[in-house]
C-alpha cells in the first residue's frame, strides 16, 4: 500500500485539473492504440493453451510472479497459505487499521481545503481485482462506502493491483474509497530488459526495472516518463519536495 503525503506539496484546489490539463489528459485518450483495457479473448486464450502445449514460450512467460513464500515484501500475515484467489470486502476501516498497525500518520489534501480534519490520500494496493459485472472486468469503482475485491497475484502483464484515493473525513461514517484498476508492478518486457542488461554489466549505467516496496510516502503532483504523462504523482524527499526521492528496491537475480 502506498501513502501520499500532500502536505504543504500543492495548492488547496491543485486536486481538480486545470482546464490545460484537462485537455492534455483528453489528447492522450484519444491517441491511445487502446485507450480503454480488454480482458484477454477466448482466441489469446486457445493461443496460449497451444503455446504451453507445444512447448512455445513468448518473452512474457518467462516472467513469472513468485510463490508467496519467496515474495520479497508481499508475505501475508497468517501462517496459513490464502486461496489462489479470495474474495473480501474492503473498508476504510481497514485502510485505518493499516495505518495504525504501521504507525503510519499521512497527511492529504481535500478539494478546496488545507490539510486538516477532511484530506484525500492517495492508495496503491499491490495484488488485488476488482472483478467482474455482468460477465465484464469492472475497472472503477468511485466515492463507495465499501468495494467487493478479489485478492490475486500480479504476473508483470494484466492489471492485478489498484489505484485509487480515501477520502479521510472527519466523520468517519461519510468516509468514501475509489479504487481504479492498474498496475503496480513492472511489465514483463522491462523486467527482461532489466535483467539481460544487469547480466552483461552489473555496473552499467542502464534504466532500472523498479517495484516500489510495501509503504508511506511523500508525493506531489508532477509527471512521469520524461514529461509524458502529467499531471501524475511523484515520489518527493522529505526535506525538499521538489527533488524525487530514492529509496530502497529489493531485487533478486532470477
Amino acid at each position: 500500500m502506498v501513502m501520499a503525503d500532500y502536505d504543504s506539496i500543492i495548492p488547496p484546489n491543485k486536486l481538480e485539473l486545470t482546464p490545460d490539463e484537462a485537455r492534455l489528459a483528453q489528447q492522450v485518450v484519444n491517441a491511445a492504440s487502446d485507450s480503454i483495457p480488454k480482458p484477454s479473448s477466448m482466441v489469446q486464450n486457445f493461443i496460449r493453451g497451444m503455446r504451453r502445449l507445444f512447448g512455445v514460450r513468448s518473452a512474457g512467460d518467462s516472467v513469472q510472479w513468485p510463490p508467496d513464500d519467496k515474495a520479497v515484501d508481499y508475505h501475508h500475515w497468517s501462517p496459513d497459505p490464502p486461496p489462489a484467489m479470495a474474495n473480501f470486502t474492503l473498508r476504510p476501516e481497514d485502510i485505518e487499521f493499516v495505518l495504525a498497525a504501521n504507525r503510519f500518520e499521512p497527511h492529504g489534501k481535500f478539494k478546496g481545503q488545507d490539510a486538516g480534519p477532511d484530506e484525500i490520500i492517495a492508495l496503491a494496493v499491490r495484488g488485488l481485482s476488482l472483478g467482474t459485472k455482468n460477465g465484464r472486468p469492472i475497472y472503477e469503482i468511485e466515492e463507495a462506502k465499501q468495494i467487493d475485491v478479489i485478492d490475486v497475484r500480479p504476473n508483470h502483464r494484466d492489471f492485478r493491483c489498484c489505484i485509487g484515493f480515501y477520502s479521510r473525513t472527519a466523520d468517519p461514517a461519510a468516509r468514501r474509497l475509489t479504487l481504479y484498476a492498474g498496475s503496480t508492478v513492472p511489465a514483463a518486457a522491462y523486467m527482461i530488459a532489466y535483467r539481460n542488461n544487469y547480466l552483461a554489466d552489473p555496473n552499467g549505467n542502464y534504466d532500472k526495472c523498479n517495484m516500489l516496496p510495501s509503504g508511506c510516502y511523500v508525493c506531489r503532483v508532477a509527471s512521469h516518463h520524461h514529461d509524458e504523462i502529467k499531471p501524475a504523482l511523484r515520489m518527493s524527499r522529505n526535506d525538499n519536495l521538489g527533488e524525487d526521492a530514492e529509496c530502497t528496491v529489493v531485487r533478486n537475480r532470477q
